[in-house]
């Protein structure tokens, strides 16, 4: 496999943000038609409680 050796430009870098997004809404509303229930309760980067979080990892368990 050929790797490409050109830097990844913002633009680039936020085209595929956007396609992974818009994969990921879809996986979501594909769990939501076979299994049940709402695309938000497939959704990790919500909280138990409904908030929203930042998706970043926190090492200590803290907010």
């Amino acid at each position: 496999m050929a790797r490409n050796q050109d830097p990844v430009t913002d633009e680039e870098f936020d085209e595929l943000r956007k396609e992974m997004d818009e994969q990921r809404d879809q996986l979501h509303e594909d769990l939501a038609e076979n299994l049940g229930g709402d695309s938000d309760d497939y959704d990790v980067r919500r909280d138990v409680d409904g908030s929203s979080s930042s998706g970043e990892a926190v090492t200590d368990g803290s907010e």
